[in-house]
């Protein structure tokens, strides 16, 4: 048992005696012990001195109830002693020999009680001291000179699995994994005792915790022949290294982020730290950004930094908004901005800002472009509209809607299906399919307008299946009624031209101005002695000149003027004979 242990049991009992009551009552108790041990000592052994007889009493009085309590048996004994040697006499001298020896008596006891105080003092911050290093989460321990434990508190047990009696008196190589003392432990022992604090890190497996990280610390301490004992403080830290790399680990990855990162104190909202993105997208150092608060750089900070907008943050953990930094010359950037509200050992402010002026200039000419699209489809006569694979448009454009007599959204509630004519309805339903499974499809189609008329478009439609949660459909169609008309009219026209080429009496052909007959009547064949239209088509009209001279004459009226009227020749028949005179119009 330490000398703290043999303390502490005094304590603990004085302990107990806390209320004054119980102090002064447990010395009268102890004194009136003692007058009851000098009668059975007495009538065993005859006289003997009484001032002996209560010391313990004193002696007890002090180390349980304190310094009061032992002035207070002093007293007590020393008119205990002089009753009786006043009465009887025991001392057998004068008086004032009792008075003296009396008075002794006094100084003695109260001496006795002024150490015992001391000494219960002594063991008090002893006992005090000792519970404190018991409740350490470091293991320390004291060894000697041979390497041998002295004293050992419960962490180190603990760390060790083992009890106090077992290690106790034990010398650490027997105690410590095999080769571990001679090639990490003595040497640096053996330099403690030789007066120098020693502090290293080592790694150790212990048999039921594993492989642990300790920093070890050895103090030398002096005793009465020099330094013969060395406290050791082992301190466990695994986990502060792990969570050392991890919080450096953790800082190189916001000094790496592309977005900068700043911590704020929520009641002054003063940057409490910042990465260096933070640092160059502002232009200070840490050293200002620190100094600083975030109204210094948004000058929209009121929004979310007043009263509300610190509860709101509060309340819902996080916000986003836009807004603008200012940076150290003045010039402002727009920041996309993220706050977190972040409670650990007290509150923090996390702002996560991301410099948005790309994005802005992106969206700006995307809503450009999209103006400039917007415009060109509501002010084009073509007809722009998207349709799903069901026949319903989904939208279009203006100019189209108001040549049919609708308005946008009236023409957007009529199934398409409905806006085509009866006898093609078929050829739309075929449309469908063929650009559902093609992709694309291009041609005619007739719709109807709001009074019955009917409008011919040529569309160019594509399909669009990404980016969308249903194919949609992309359609371009082009009003080509009047065109359609007019191509109409054209082949009514040629067909009667063609009957009217036909059935001429008088030969008409084309001829090329190589001499080629490109085409003719039946009456023109006959003529240069050929038995259909068809068969002197192609011929070589040059062959058929009796005088060469005379085409070359043609030709080259044809060429300054353009046109020859009323001429005659007389040609030759495929057969050779002469087919008559011809009167020409080119």
């Amino acid at each position: 048992m330490s000398f703290a242990d043999r303390t502490g049991l005094i304590v603990a009992f004085g302990n107990r005696l806390r209320t004054w009551p119980r102090r002064y009552g447990f010395a009268v108790l102890l004194v009136a012990v003692a007058i009851l041990v000098r009668h059975a000592l007495i009538a065993a052994f005859g006289p003997l001195p009484l001032l002996v007889i209560f010391l313990p009493a004193i002696i007890l009085a002090t180390l349980l109830a304190g310094f009061g309590p032992g002035v207070l048996a002093t007293v007590l004994s020393a008119a205990s002693v002089a009753s009786f040697s006043w009465t009887l006499n025991v001392f057998g001298g004068s008086r004032p020999r009792e008075v003296v020896g009396l008075v002794l008596f006094c100084g003695v006891g109260t001496s006795m009680s002024g150490l015992g105080r001391l000494y219960r003092r002594r063991g008090s911050r002893l006992s005090e001291f000792e519970r404190v290093v018991e409740s350490l989460e470091e293991m320390i321990v004291v060894v000697d000179s041979d390497y041998r434990y002295l004293i050992a508190n419960s962490s180190f047990l603990n760390y060790r699995g083992m009890k106090r009696e077992d290690l106790i008196g034990r010398r650490i190589p027997e105690i410590l994994n095999r080769g571990v003392f001679e090639a990490a432990i003595k040497g640096r022992l053996d330099e403690c005792f030789c007066g120098k604090i020693v502090q290293f890190e080592m790694r150790y497996l212990y048999p039921n915790r594993g492989e642990r990280d300790l920093a070890i610390s050895y103090f030398p301490i002096e005793g009465p022949g020099g330094i013969d004992r060395v406290a050791c403080v082992l301190k466990d830290v695994t986990e502060q290294k792990r969570t050392d790399h991890a919080l450096r680990l953790f800082r190189a990855l916001i000094d790496q982020s592309n977005d900068a990162v700043e911590v704020l104190d929520p009641e002054t909202l003063r940057f409490l730290d910042v990465n260096d993105k933070a640092c160059e997208d502002l232009g200070y150092i840490r050293e200002e950004l620190l100094s600083m608060t975030v109204f210094d750089i948004d000058p929209n900070g009121q929004e979310v930094c007043s009263p509300a907008g610190l509860e709101k943050l509060r309340a819902t953990g996080s916000i986003v908004r836009e807004s603008v930094h200012k940076r150290k010359d003045g010039s402002t950037f727009p920041v996309e901005i993220s706050v977190k509200f972040v409670q650990l050992e007290r509150s923090y402010f996390v702002t996560v800002v991301r410099d948005i002026t790309e994005r802005k200039k992106s969206e700006a000419a995307l809503r450009e472009s999209e103006d400039r699209y917007h415009d060109l489809v509501e002010h084009s006569e073509d007809l722009v509209c998207t349709h799903d694979l069901n026949g319903s448009l989904l939208s279009v454009n203006a100019a189209p809607a108001h040549l049919l007599g609708y308005e946008v959204d009236e023409l957007l509630s009529i199934p398409m299906r409905d806006l085509i004519a009866p006898e093609f309805r078929e050829q739309f339903d075929q449309y469908l399919d063929r650009i559902s499974a093609v992709g694309s499809d291009r041609g005619l189609l007739c719709v109807l307008a709001k009074d019955g008329r009917r409008r011919i478009w040529e569309y160019q439609n594509t399909l669009r299946t990404e980016g969308v949660d249903s194919p949609v459909a992309r359609g371009v169609a082009h009003d080509v009624t009047e065109r359609q008309l007019a191509a109409d009219a054209l082949r009514k026209s040629e067909k009667r031209y063609r009957m009217l080429f036909e059935k001429a009496v008088a030969g008409v052909g084309i001829v090329a101005m190589g001499g080629t007959v490109l085409d003719c009547n039946d009456a023109w064949a006959r003529m240069f002695g050929h038995t259909s239209a068809g068969e002197c088509r192609g011929s070589q009209i040059q062959n058929c000149y009796r005088d060469p001279a005379q085409r070359e004459s043609l030709l080259s009226e044809l060429r300054q003027s353009g046109v020859v009227i009323n001429r005659e020749w007389e040609l030759l028949r495929a057969d050779g004979l002469l087919s008559g005179s011809c009167s020409t119009a080119c």
